[in-house]
């Protein structure tokens, strides 16, 4: 596994302060979920483009192949499959990265996905990964959190779940993930 941050560095404090400012104010849990039901079906992302939800900023990052090349080439597209066992929409992920960035700290967070193929990133907090397989980083701390994945396998892929939770003393200020053929859904936090 390689270790590093994509995400650029003049773009971080910026998007870490807003989520810091924001939790200051921030008195009781509350919960959302990204199930891509309001964005349209065939709705594309390039590296660079963004979404806003009312709880969330995703922005959308260059992808890193199994031999430490980063592509800029990468598209997400909503799509009406249900690879990710959740439920249709779900993005498709085709050489890129979504980064999830809770207007709040989050307190935990999880996502549904399925990997058809490729290697995958996964980051949390600016600590990145790069592996073969999302059960790779089962049991792991990246950025400061407790990682599990469960998965299991069909015929031309896996899918499953990944949950994030914060140690001790911290929390999510992003969040993200990507493949060559994968598919996400149901991404939640608890902020």
């Amino acid at each position: 596994m390689k270790t590093k941050s994509l995400i650029t560095r003049a773009l971080l404090p910026v998007l870490t302060a807003g989520v810091l400012t924001l939790a200051a104010g921030s008195a009781s849990a509350a919960s959302a979920c990204i199930d891509y039901s309001t964005f349209g079906v065939s709705t594309s992302y390039a590296v660079g483009g963004f979404a806003a939800t009312g709880t969330s900023t995703i922005l959308y990052q260059p992808f890193e192949w199994s031999s430490g090349t980063t592509t800029y080439a990468g598209t997400a597209t909503i799509v009406a499959s249900n690879y990710a066992n959740g439920t249709a929409p779900e993005v498709n992920l085709n050489n890129i990265n979504t980064y999830v960035f809770p207007n709040s700290a989050a307190d935990s967070a999880k996502f549904l996905y399925a990997d058809l193929g490729g290697n995958v990133n996964f980051v949390v907090n600016g600590d990145f990964y790069n592996t073969d397989d999302l059960m790779d980083l089962d049991g792991t701390v990246i950025g400061g959190c407790q990682i599990s994945v469960s998965e299991v396998s069909f015929f031309g892929g896996v899918y499953g779940a990944v949950e994030i939770i914060p140690t001790s003393g911290t929390s999510i200020n992003f969040f993200g993930f990507g493949g060559q053929e994968f598919f996400a859904d149901d991404v939640c936090y608890e902020y």
